[in-house]
Protein backbone atom coordinates (compact mmCIF):
# COMPACT_ATOMS: atom_id res chain seq x y z
CA UNK A 1 0.00 0.00 0.00
CA UNK A 2 0.82 3.41 -0.47
CA UNK A 3 1.39 5.76 1.87
CA UNK A 4 1.00 9.25 0.10
CA UNK A 5 0.08 12.10 1.90
CA UNK A 6 -1.88 14.83 0.43
CA UNK A 7 -2.34 17.99 1.99
CA UNK A 8 -4.56 20.58 0.59
CA UNK A 9 -2.08 22.98 -1.33
CA UNK A 10 -0.39 19.60 -2.79
CA UNK A 11 -4.56 19.00 -4.23
CA UNK A 12 -5.05 22.36 -4.88
CA UNK A 13 -1.98 22.38 -6.86
CA UNK A 14 -3.19 18.92 -8.92
CA UNK A 15 -6.70 20.74 -9.68
CA UNK A 16 -4.82 23.70 -11.24
CA UNK A 17 -2.76 21.26 -13.91
CA UNK A 18 -5.55 19.50 -14.23
CA UNK A 19 -7.84 22.62 -15.50
CA UNK A 20 -4.93 24.34 -17.64
CA UNK A 21 -4.88 21.00 -19.37
CA UNK A 22 -8.26 20.56 -19.74
CA UNK A 23 -8.75 24.26 -20.74
CA UNK A 24 -5.81 23.54 -23.83
CA UNK A 25 -7.75 20.47 -24.55
CA UNK A 26 -10.91 22.42 -24.82
CA UNK A 27 -8.74 25.09 -27.31
CA UNK A 28 -7.76 22.68 -29.33
CA UNK A 29 -11.31 21.09 -29.56
CA UNK A 30 -12.51 24.31 -31.15
CA UNK A 31 -9.48 25.17 -33.53
CA UNK A 32 -9.39 21.78 -35.10
CA UNK A 33 -12.78 20.78 -34.96
CA UNK A 34 -12.99 22.34 -38.41
CA UNK A 35 -11.93 19.88 -40.81
CA UNK A 36 -10.86 22.19 -43.51
CA UNK A 37 -7.76 22.12 -41.25
CA UNK A 38 -4.86 20.40 -43.31
CA UNK A 39 -3.36 16.86 -42.16
CA UNK A 40 0.03 18.05 -42.27
CA UNK A 41 -0.83 21.00 -39.70
CA UNK A 42 -2.93 18.48 -37.30
CA UNK A 43 -0.19 16.08 -37.31
CA UNK A 44 2.50 18.61 -36.65
CA UNK A 45 0.39 20.05 -33.31
CA UNK A 46 0.22 16.97 -32.66
CA UNK A 47 3.66 16.68 -32.68
CA UNK A 48 4.12 19.27 -30.26
CA UNK A 49 1.75 17.91 -27.86
CA UNK A 50 3.20 14.20 -27.66
CA UNK A 51 6.57 15.91 -26.88
CA UNK A 52 4.81 17.74 -23.68
CA UNK A 53 3.95 14.14 -22.84
CA UNK A 54 -0.02 14.74 -23.88
CA UNK A 55 -1.57 11.07 -24.19
CA UNK A 56 -1.25 9.73 -27.67
CA UNK A 57 -5.48 8.70 -27.53
CA UNK A 58 -6.29 12.10 -26.43
CA UNK A 59 -4.18 13.69 -28.96
CA UNK A 60 -5.00 11.94 -31.41
CA UNK A 61 -8.76 12.06 -30.94
CA UNK A 62 -8.75 15.99 -30.46
CA UNK A 63 -6.97 17.01 -33.58
CA UNK A 64 -9.23 14.01 -35.84
CA UNK A 65 -5.61 12.01 -36.73
CA UNK A 66 -5.77 8.11 -36.59
CA UNK A 67 -2.63 6.85 -34.24
CA UNK A 68 -1.70 4.81 -37.15
CA UNK A 69 -0.69 7.79 -39.34
CA UNK A 70 0.70 9.97 -36.14
CA UNK A 71 3.14 6.91 -35.60
CA UNK A 72 3.98 7.19 -39.48
CA UNK A 73 4.58 10.45 -39.72
CA UNK A 74 6.82 10.63 -36.81
CA UNK A 75 8.80 7.59 -37.73
CA UNK A 76 8.73 9.16 -41.74
CA UNK A 77 10.09 12.97 -40.09
CA UNK A 78 13.32 10.73 -38.42
CA UNK A 79 14.18 9.41 -41.78
CA UNK A 80 14.97 10.99 -44.99
CA UNK A 81 13.39 10.07 -48.33
CA UNK A 82 16.07 8.77 -51.43
CA UNK A 83 15.67 12.63 -53.08
CA UNK A 84 16.87 14.49 -49.61
CA UNK A 85 19.83 12.16 -49.50
CA UNK A 86 20.60 12.65 -53.10
CA UNK A 87 20.54 16.57 -52.82
CA UNK A 88 22.55 15.80 -50.09
CA UNK A 89 25.16 14.49 -52.05
CA UNK A 90 25.10 16.56 -54.99
CA UNK A 91 24.77 20.07 -53.49
CA UNK A 92 28.39 20.34 -52.73
CA UNK A 93 28.95 19.03 -56.80
CA UNK A 94 26.93 21.33 -57.57
CA UNK A 95 28.55 24.46 -56.08
CA UNK A 96 31.79 23.06 -57.43
CA UNK A 97 30.97 22.95 -61.03
CA UNK A 98 28.53 26.04 -60.58
CA UNK A 99 32.02 27.69 -59.34
CA UNK A 100 34.41 26.30 -61.72
CA UNK A 101 32.41 27.44 -65.10
CA UNK A 102 32.07 30.81 -62.87
CA UNK A 103 28.27 30.85 -63.07
CA UNK A 104 28.10 30.49 -67.10
CA UNK A 105 27.58 26.86 -67.33
CA UNK A 106 22.95 26.25 -68.06
CA UNK A 107 21.06 23.23 -66.72
CA UNK A 108 22.25 21.13 -69.05
CA UNK A 109 25.65 21.56 -69.04
CA UNK A 110 25.77 21.39 -65.25
CA UNK A 111 23.80 18.15 -65.70
CA UNK A 112 26.21 16.79 -68.08
CA UNK A 113 29.22 18.11 -65.67
CA UNK A 114 27.77 16.30 -62.92
CA UNK A 115 27.07 13.01 -64.68
CA UNK A 116 31.25 13.15 -65.41
CA UNK A 117 32.02 13.65 -61.98
CA UNK A 118 30.17 10.68 -60.73
CA UNK A 119 31.20 8.25 -63.17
Amino acid sequence: MHNHKYTKSKIDKYEEELRKKETIITIYEKLFSNHDVPLKCRLYVAEILYKEKFNVYLICNVLHVDKSKFYRYLKRKNTKVWFEKETELLTPLIIEIFTLSKGRFGPQKNKDQIRRKRL
